[in-house]
């Protein structure tokens, strides 16, 4: 999937990661991704508790200048997502890799399958009404 097909301004898009800036700076740029990141990208080592408490997400939306209700937070895993959920965010759980009633479980609003359908899932997020058409 690429970040160039999200309708939302890049400037809401964040990277956060347990891992160090250094590594996290490094996977980017070799996925050719760090563009869309550069001055966004937070790691869990610029807090004092790491998940499952929500304080790299609450540290980002505030450097940010974003209220936690108005984050989306994308999380793979239970913790990730009880973290998300904790800092009062909406949480898509990202379940390729995972049974995806584990997320659900825990608090993901929204369980997906393929990165394809995430610029589609954040649309959705942001109408008030979603009508099937009929």
């Amino acid at each position: 999937m690429s970040l160039r097909i999200i309708s939302q301004p890049f400037s809401e898009i964040k990277y956060d990661s347990y891992s160090s800036l250094k590594w996290i700076h490094k996977a980017l740029f070799l996925t050719d991704l760090l563009s869309y990141f550069s001055e966004k990208i937070f790691s869990a080592t610029e807090v004092s508790r790491s998940k499952p408490y929500p304080d790299i997400f609450l540290y980002a939306a505030e450097k940010m200048g974003f209220s936690p209700k108005d984050c989306v937070v994308i999380e793979d895993t239970p913790t990730g997502v009880r973290a998300g959920v904790d800092a009062g965010m909406t949480v898509f759980g990202y379940a390729e890799l995972i049974n995806p009633e584990k997320l659900r479980a825990v608090g993901a609003s929204v369980v997906f399958n393929d990165m394809k359908l995430l610029p589609k899932l954040l649309d959705q997020q942001n109408q008030p009404f979603i009508n099937s058409g009929k």
